[in-house]
C-alpha cells in the first residue's frame, strides 16, 4: 500500500511540470491568435499597384515560397506588363520527411535526394504556370538545402561537401551553371550574375527574421550580393528592397483554408524596425494562388494546413530601413558608455515564443552599435540579466572585403559564462542590461557596411536569433 502511494505521488510530481507547461503553451497560443487577429486589422493595404516599367525579381530559398508570399503579387505584376523573375537558390532536395513520404521508404539514399529535387522543380514549374510564368522566367541555382547557413558563416571560399546528396557541386543540368561548387562564393557570383543581367527594380527576399535557417542566410546573401554590385559598378537604380515571411514560430494562427481571412505579420513583429505594407488581392488571383500552393504535392503531403494558410486574402511585404553605427569618441571603459550615443541597429521581438518567455535571459530585446576608432561596439540587450549558462554569439561579415581573410572568414565570437572563443581577438562583458562586446576592426572597414547576424542559445538550443542584418559603419548622422 504504501509502495503504490508512493507511485503515484511520484507520478503526480512528473505529471504537474507537464500539465503547467502545457497549459502555459494553451494560453500562449490562445493569446498569439487573438494578438495576430489584431494585428491583420491593423496592417495597411497600401502597397502600391505594380507599373509595366517595373521589373521584379524574387528571391526564393526554395520552391513554394515564391508561391507562398508572392504568389498573388506575382500575378499583379503581370497583370500591370511589369516584369517578373524568380530565382530559386536551392531546390529543397533536402527536406527528409518529404522525401520519405514520397517514395514511402526509410531508408533514403543519394539518389532518392537527386530524384526529389527533380521533383521540386518540376512542381515550381507547374506552379508558375498557374501564377501566369513561363519556364524562362525561373533560374535554379541548385545550392544545398538546409546548407545555406553553413555556406554563410564559413568561409566564402570554402567548397563544402552535402553527405545525404553525395555531392560538393551543383550536380542538376538544368541549374543556371551546373558544376558550380557549394560554396558562399558561388552563391554570391551566380546572385550577382542573375542580378546584373536582370536590373530589377524590386528584389524580393525574406525577412532576416525568418526561423528557417536557409531563408535568414538567403535574405544575407542577396543583401550582399546587392551591396557588392552596387560598390563595384554602377548598378541604377538601386532596387527597392522589399522582404517577405515564410517561417515564424507556430505563425500563421490559425492555419489551414481561410480564404476570406487576411495574412498580416506576426503580431510581435509589427512596430519594430521593418515598416509593413499590405496587398489585398482579388478573388481570382487568390484562386489561382490556392492552386499555385496545391501544384507543390509534395509539400502539401506533408504540411497540408501550413501551405494552405497562404492561400489568403492579403500578402504583406516589408520595407527596412538601413542601420547606422555611428562614429563615436574612442575610449574605455567600452560599450555601455559609448553605445549611450548609439541608437538601436536591431529592434527585436520579445516574449514572441514560449521558449523565449521561459528563457528571457536569452531574449534579444535590441542591438545597439558603434565604431570608435579601430572597434566595432555592440550591446546586446535581453529582457533578462544573461546567465551564466546562457551562451551569445555573434558574426559579422564586413562587405566589400572579400578578397582578404576578414572578408572571406568573417568574424565569429561566441561568449558563455566569461569564456570567450572565435576566431578573431575580441573582448566581452555582461550586466544587467546585456552582453556587450568589441570587434577589432580594420581601417579600411571602418567606414564600410557589415551584416551581423547574434544567436543566444541554452544547452545548446537556440533560443533566440535576430538574424542577418545590414549595418553601415561609422556614418549616419
Amino acid at each position: 500500500m504504501r509502495a503504490r502511494l508512493i507511485l503515484r505521488m511520484a507520478i503526480a510530481a512528473a505529471a504537474i511540470p507537464c500539465l503547467w507547461v502545457g497549459g502555459a503553451g494553451a494560453r500562449y497560443l490562445l493569446r498569439t491568435q487573438a494578438a495576430d487577429r489584431k494585428a491583420a486589422e491593423r496592417l495597411s493595404t497600401d502597397f502600391p499597384s505594380p507599373r509595366p516599367s517595373q521589373r521584379y525579381l524574387i528571391v526564393s530559398p526554395h520552391p513554394d515560397d515564391e508561391t507562398l508570399a508572392c504568389g498573388g503579387l506575382i500575378q499583379r505584376a503581370l497583370q500591370a506588363h511589369a516584369e517578373v523573375r524568380v530565382i530559386f537558390v536551392t531546390c529543397g532536395d533536402g527536406y527528409r520527411a518529404a522525401v520519405e513520404r514520397q517514395f514511402r521508404k526509410l531508408r533514403i539514399t543519394p539518389e532518392d535526394y537527386l530524384q526529389f529535387g527533380e521533383i521540386r522543380r518540376n512542381e515550381a514549374l507547374a506552379a508558375a504556370r498557374e501564377l501566369g510564368l513561363a519556364p524562362a522566367q525561373l533560374r535554379f541555382l541548385g545550392m544545398p538545402d538546409g546548407r545555406m547557413t553553413d555556406l554563410w558563416r564559413s568561409r566564402l571560399t570554402d567548397e563544402r561537401s552535402v553527405s545525404n546528396i553525395a555531392q560538393v557541386r551543383v550536380p542538376y543540368e538544368w541549374a543556371v551553371q551546373p558544376g558550380s561548387p557549394y560554396s558562399g562564393a558561388a552563391v554570391l557570383r551566380l546572385l550577382e550574375d542573375q542580378m546584373a543581367e536582370y536590373r530589377p527594380t524590386h528584389v524580393l527576399i525574406p525577412h532576416p527574421s525568418d526561423d528557417h535557417g536557409d531563408h535568414a542566410a538567403v535574405s544575407a546573401f542577396a543583401r550582399a550580393a546587392i551591396l557588392d554590385l552596387t560598390r563595384r559598378e554602377p548598378f541604377p537604380p538601386t532596387p527597392v528592397i522589399l522582404h517577405y515571411l515564410v517561417h515564424r514560430g507556430d505563425w500563421p494562427q490559425p492555419q489551414g483554408l481561410r480564404i476570406a481571412m487576411p495574412l498580416a505579420p506576426p503580431a510581435e513583429m509589427m512596430g519594430l524596425d521593418t515598416m509593413w505594407h499590405g496587398l489585398a488581392l482579388r478573388d481570382g488571383e487568390i484562386a489561382r494562388k490556392l492552386r499555385a500552393v496545391r501544384a507543390y504535392r509534395s509539400q502539401t503531403a506533408v504540411m497540408p494546413r501550413y501551405m494552405l494558410s497562404f492561400a489568403r486574402s492579403t500578402e504583406f511585404y516589408g520595407i527596412i530601413p538601413d542601420a547606422y553605427a555611428p562614429l563615436v569618441s574612442p575610449g574605455r571603459p567600452a560599450a555601455p558608455t559609448l553605445l549611450g550615443q548609439a541608437v538601436p541597429v536591431v529592434l527585436d521581438a520579445v516574449d514572441d515564443s514560449l521558449l523565449r518567455r521561459l528563457q528571457a535571459q536569452c531574449d534579444i530585446r535590441a542591438v545597439m552599435a558603434a565604431v570608435a576608432g579601430d572597434e566595432l561596439y555592440l550591446r546586446v540587450n535581453t529582457v533578462k540579466p544573461p546567465s551564466r549558462t546562457a551562451t551569445t554569439k555573434v558574426f559579422a561579415r564586413v562587405l566589400g572585403t572579400y578578397d582578404d581573410p576578414v572578408g572571406d572568414a568573417g568574424m565569429q565570437v561566441t561568449a558563455r559564462g566569461g569564456r570567450v572563443q572565435g576566431n578573431i581577438e575580441a573582448l566581452v562583458s555582461s550586466d544587467q542590461g546585456g552582453t556587450s562586446v568589441v570587434l577589432p576592426l580594420d581601417r579600411s572597414h571602418q567606414a564600410g557596411t557589415a551584416i551581423l547576424d547574434i544567436e543566444t542559445s541554452v544547452a545548446g538550443v537556440v533560443v533566440d536569433r535576430t538574424g542577418p542584418r545590414v549595418v553601415r559603419m561609422g556614418s549616419g548622422d
